[in-house]
């Protein structure tokens, strides 16, 4: 505002000896959210002028600053609330797991049906369903706040996949499912986390076993990848193929760890497979309500995490 009459004469400015007022809005994702005002007492107006467009200017990097700020702010309650929310779940469930393996124990040690222990099998399902969901979104919260140990040490990384796969045999051998490991290219230590990788692999070979039909096969196999980003007898890396390595910018031979879970299950339309990695992305058919779709986004971002790739 530049000397304008209807101002010049009004209390506060007579008191205050001003002679020239300045404002300009604040805006931010095309709303008003404020007012940048200045105003000045000096007479000297040609050498000490007040740019009006550079007043707007700063007017529209202080509006983005200001509501980025209160957004994370936002999103840190929303985090704070679900974590809250997620731990007071916690609790009854336990109750919930432990009353179902009592009462199934008390019908097998009465001599009671099947029908009873049914639904108590049926109510330990459930309730180990939702204990899956509430630490898939504490994780979550967890790695959005940054409150995740990224310590690297030395791995065995052969130890971590046979723990991995003894962990799913009893389900396999349900299904009638084969999960064959292959680690004989696999030598030496890798630079990792152990708990965060053992993770990934769990829910790599989670989701195979989830979506793999009877007598099909799980092969999890390991290697040690040596590039040479300088190799002219290197053939080239096809555009649909994220490689598990990243070339440097100098000559020098690079060694990574490359794990692959493969099935014989179903498989996927390109549009889910493009889609994979977000939150709550999740396959199609009978399997999709058994979870929420975090596990491969916080799967990719453990990954990236060691400087590695994930795909499929």
């Amino acid at each position: 505002i530049d000397d304008v009459a209807e101002l010049r004469d009004q209390t506060s400015v007579v008191a205050l000896g001003l002679r020239r007022i300045m404002c300009a809005p604040l805006r931010a994702r095309g709303r008003v959210i404020g007012t940048i005002y200045v105003d000045s007492r000096r007479l000297d107006l040609e050498e000490r002028r007040i740019d009006l467009t550079l007043l707007e200017a700063i007017g529209t990097q202080l509006a983005l600053a200001i509501e980025n700020t209160r957004l994370a702010g936002e999103d840190k309650r929303k985090s704070e609330l679900v974590a809250i929310m997620a731990h007071e779940i916690r609790n009854p469930l336990a109750g919930i797991l432990g009353y179902s393996d009592i009462g199934r124990q008390d019908c097998a040690e009465n001599g009671e049906g099947g029908d009873a222990r049914e639904l108590f099998g049926r109510i330990r399902h459930d309730a180990e369903r939702l204990r899956r969901l509430v630490d898939n979104i504490l994780e979550l919260v967890r790695h959005e706040s940054g409150n995740v140990d990224w310590s690297l040490v030395s791995v065995d990384l052969a130890e971590i996949i046979r723990g991995v796969v003894e962990s799913y045999q009893i389900a396999c051998d349900r299904k009638r499912v084969s999960l064959v490991i292959d680690t004989s290219d696999l030598h030496g230590a890798a630079l990792g986390n152990a708990d965060r990788l053992e993770q990934v692999l769990s829910n790599l070979v989670g989701n195979a076993v989830k979506f793999t039909p009877a007598g099909g096969t799980i092969t999890v196999s390991a290697r040690r990848e040596t590039v040479s980003p300088a190799d002219p007898t290197a053939p080239p890396i096809p555009a649909t193929e994220i490689r598990a390595w990243t070339p440097g910018d100098d000559d020098a031979p690079l060694e990574f760890m490359r794990i692959d879970v493969r099935d014989t299950g179903p498989g996927m339309s390109p549009e889910l497979r493009s889609h994979l990695f977000e939150k709550f992305s999740q396959g199609s058919g009978s399997k999709r309500s058994s979870g929420i779709g975090l596990g491969l986004y916080i799967s990719r971002e453990i990954i990236q995490r060691h400087g590695g790739s994930i795909w499929v």
